[in-house]
């Protein structure tokens, strides 16, 4: 299906920013002969026009004006780790439209005879000269970059009929007014500059722009001249009544204007705190802190019970070990537990294989930063069913773990709050980045808010719309209506066999006052997929190996004599809601139990999606979001949820409510589950203004992947993306490339969508020996494409460029045979994407997303005053 290119409107949406609406309707009038000025119908300041009603002398403006984001970021900036990755993607560097002057630059434009990134450098002179217009306003505001040089690369006021004290030199018919000129300030990032002007209104002026420099930094970047009576250090007010500034005074000492592109890549899906969710003993360790602690040996988390880890638990080793199911270190024993060592050796975790083990310390989020991520949104998780199973801390029920897991974020960036910082607005996310910091964007990612799913919790709009509002009085800013279970809000998307255990949990809550009254809760209830891709079929989870695992750990225990100090085994944390059960014997009952609401799903044809669309009470829910201006995740949700969602983000005026799919795969790459995104969901996210997080997670391949080129064609007419990422490595950055490059063709803004410390494991390596694991298709990988290190050779061949390797305690990682085991090595994964063949051109898109997410949130805040 030809589907509209709206990756073109997300370009033209990057390269322009609206000017006021005085400046369009009353700015100065251009003349042809300069001494009898007359109006005409276009005026130029903004160069989309080229040179039209502009004079030049000399060589340097002769390939100008230039487009679009044209300087390679090496010019602009470096980044701490070294690395080749960043070097050549674009850098926005503040410009209007798609057309400027830098006469360093030589890309006039697609068809202008010269490449992407062309340059004609410093060693050409020259003017350019507007034709004469009559002022008419108080203020002249422009753009201005390049070299610092007030006497070879300037902008300047030339006055007609010039005389007096005020006039620094004269041809004769016009003057250069003193103290309306302008220069740059050694960078290739634009700067907003202005002249007051008044007691020039009604005489004719000329605006000239000269390169007179040979030498280094020896060229002058200038767009958007405006005219307008309001200072530009005057507030605004917007039409939805909110009161901004054009401008602000950046950091560096310089004015630029609000509107200032950000740069950095955006991951739209971690969980730093989840070792607080699940009962705080799914998931070992803690971003902070003493290592020896947080990163410590997990025994007694992870472990069996013995008399040499009295803290152990074999049921919560079993759930772990299962839950963990790919981890390679796991040993061979009765309950499958794994080895725990830590630090400072990490000699078994982290792992790229485990998913149970912290992944997101504070020095490997800085690391993350020091490679180029400057927004990360840091969601609260939790599934109540796994606490409970895993004998779990309080709290258990998802409102109240989310609260905590809120609360401690916050503790934690404040602790950190010399490279992060939370972000509660648009506005506040900009200033963040814009000071060089990462953006913390908080958000929830819970079975049910506001524990909705409880007997004993009422349901009415008001309840609802209290709820949401509630957590974003928290700080929250990004939701999930829905996560892996059905709940008040609507249908989970049916694509794991163990979400329907948490299902039918989810059902029953608060949990019946003794095992005798036990209630069996609802499985899932599926339906044909009409998407003939869609190949997942739900099955009973007893003819899955957990329920096996389950009860064979069970019946051990049982069989274990009476001496045997049985508190120590199972913590009887919930007599008072059980009547003296053990939680054990929950597990027991609720895992075992058959539920005949199973045996449809066999008699259901095809590939299997949830019937449950978004329910009353999820419209109400939704509404209330979109009311408040919060960002709007659909992962999860079912299908049919899933597109109700879109239909009504549509229908809200001024073009819509942005949604984001945040950490996702698609059906036309083999994502094959109602969770995978779409063409039409593709199409509406890049319509709306939405964002695509693309999952990065470890995947197995037996042989040649499906590629980007496979689905779309070789790079060439009606291909955006040129670059060529042969599929030769399942769960490598070679298949996240295929994915990533379909992403940009399809929606255009992207982001990484990691989902670290959520229970999914990280990309694998490509080279040595676990790039085999599991049979997968890691054949014939270049060793020149190794990433190279400090004091390596091999890999890149400019040494200069190679990046440190991630270290703690004794232990430093590699990515070439170890994959991507915890959040630090987030830059050699990128190096390792560019050394497969994602050119800087693509991988730009990435380092666009900081600026795209603040777009999208800024499109939300906007569309919320049109929510019905």
């Amino acid at each position: 299906m030809q589907r509209f290119p709206f990756r073109w409107v997300f370009l033209a949406l990057l390269l322009a920013t609206p000017r006021p609406a005085a400046a369009q309707l009353s700015g100065p009038v251009l003349s042809g002969p300069i001494l009898t000025p007359i109006p005409i119908l276009l005026d130029n300041w903004d160069f989309e026009l080229g040179l039209q009603n502009w004079e030049k002398t000399g060589t340097a403006f002769d390939q100008q004006p230039t487009y679009g984001d044209n300087i390679i970021t090496s010019r602009v900036r470096s980044l701490p780790l070294g690395g080749s990755y960043w070097r050549g993607t674009y850098h926005p560097v503040g410009h209007h439209g798609s057309k400027w002057i830098g006469t360093y630059e030589r890309y006039p434009g697609p068809s202008g005879g010269y490449p992407h990134g062309s340059i004609q450098g410093d060693g050409l002179v020259g003017t350019l000269t507007s034709k004469a217009f009559v002022l008419g306003k108080n203020y002249i505001t422009f753009l201005i970059a390049g070299g610092q040089d007030t006497t070879r690369l300037r902008v300047e006021l030339l006055l007609k009929d010039a005389t007096g004290a005020n006039i620094l030199y004269s041809d004769g018919v016009y003057g250069v007014v003193a103290g309306k000129l302008a220069t740059g300030h050694n960078s290739e990032l634009f700067r907003r500059a202005w002249w007051d002007v008044q007691t020039l209104k009604g005489r004719t002026v000329r605006i000239r722009i000269a390169d007179e420099s040979t030498g280094p930094w020896g060229h002058i970047n200038v767009d958007d001249f405006r005219f307008q009576d309001a200072s530009p250090l005057a507030d605004t007010v917007n039409p939805d009544g909110t009161v901004t500034a054009s401008v602000y005074y950046g950091s560096d000492g310089l004015y630029r204007d609000k509107t200032f592109p950000l740069w950095g890549f955006a991951d739209l899906h971690t969980h730093p705190m989840s070792h607080l969710g699940f009962g705080k003993k799914l998931v070992h360790g803690a971003p902070d802190g003493d290592p020896a602690q947080a990163l410590g040996n997990c025994n007694c988390t992870h472990g069996g019970w013995g008399l040499d880890n009295t803290c152990g638990n074999y049921i919560r080793a079993a759930v772990v070990n299962a839950v963990d199911e790919i981890f390679v270190y796991k040993t061979d024993n009765p309950h499958g537990d794994h080895q725990h060592d830590g630090y400072p050796y990490f000699s078994y975790w982290p792992h790229f294989t485990s998913i149970t083990h912290q992944q997101m310390w504070h020095e490997w989020i800085r690391r993350a930063y020091d490679g180029g991520l400057r927004v990360m949104v840091a969601l609260a998780v939790n599934n109540q069913l796994l606490a409970e199973a895993a004998d779990g801390d309080l709290p258990k029920d998802d409102k109240a773990s989310a609260d905590l897991q809120i609360a401690e974020m916050k503790a934690f960036v404040s602790r950190h709050s010399d490279f992060m910082e939370i972000a509660y607005t648009p506005d506040g996310l900009r200033d963040i980045v814009r000071r060089n910091k990462l953006g913390i964007i908080l958000g929830v990612e819970i079975d049910n808010i506001g524990n909705f799913n409880y007997a004993t919790v009422g349901k009415s709009e008001s309840a609802i719309r209290d709820e949401v509002r509630r957590l974003h009085g928290l700080g929250v800013r990004y939701m999930f209506p829905i996560h892996v279970v059905d709940n008040a809000f609507g249908g989970a998307s049916v694509y794991v066999d163990l979400f329907n255990l948490g299902n039918r949990f989810s059902q029953v809550q608060p949990l019946p006052p003794n095992i005798g009254a036990y209630v069996q809760g609802t499985s899932f209830q599926v339906e044909t997929a009409p998407d003939g891709r869609v190949t997942f079929r739900l099955k009973p989870p007893l003819e899955w190996w957990l329920g096996l695992v389950l009860k064979a750990a069970i019946e051990f225990i049982e069989s274990i004599p009476n001496p045997i100090p049985f508190d120590n085994l199972f913590r009887p944390t919930m007599k008072e809601v059980l009547a003296g059960e053990s939680e054990y014997q929950v597990v027991k009952y609720y895992f075992l139990t058959p539920d005949i609401g199973q045996a449809q799903w066999g008699s259901v044809p095809g590939g299997h999606r949830n019937q449950k669309g978004l329910s009353t009470w999820g419209e109400i829910a939704l509404n209330e979001m979109m009311r408040l201006g919060v960002m709007v995740d659909i992962d999860h949700m079912s299908e049919r949820a899933a597109n109700r969602a879109i239909e009504i983000a549509s229908s809200i005026g001024g073009g819509g409510y942005p949604v984001n799919s945040g950490h996702n795969g698609f059906r036309a790459m083999g994502h094959g589950n109602e969770n995978g995104r779409t063409e039409a969901q593709l199409d509406a996210l890049a319509r709306l203004g939405g964002m695509m997080g693309v999952g990065y997670g470890y995947g197995k391949a037996t042989s040649r992947g499906r590629t980007v080129d496979d689905v779309l064609g070789p790079p060439g007419p009606g291909r955006w993306t040129s670059s060529q990422v042969d599929a030769t490595c399942g769960g490598s950055a070679r298949a996240f490339a295929q994915n990533y490059l379909y992403a940009v063709e399809t929606v255009g803004n992207v982001a990484f969508g990691t989902d670290t410390n959520g229970l999914v494991s990280g990309p694998g390596p490509r080279y040595g020996a676990l790039s085999q694991l599991g049979g997968n298709y890691c054949y014939d990988q270049p060793l020149s494409q190794r990433v190279r290190y400090q004091g390596d050779t091999v890999g890149l061949p400019d040494a200069s460029q190679a990046l440190p390797r991630a270290k703690t305690g004794y232990k430093s990682w590699d990515i070439n045979e170890e994959g991507v085991p915890h959040y630090g090595l987030m830059p050699d994964f990128l190096q390792d994407l560019s050394n497969v063949g994602v050119n800087a051109e693509d991988l730009t898109w990435l380092f666009r997303g900081a600026e795209a997410f603040a777009r999208m949130w800024e499109k939300s805040v906007r569309a919320s005053s049109q929510v019905p």
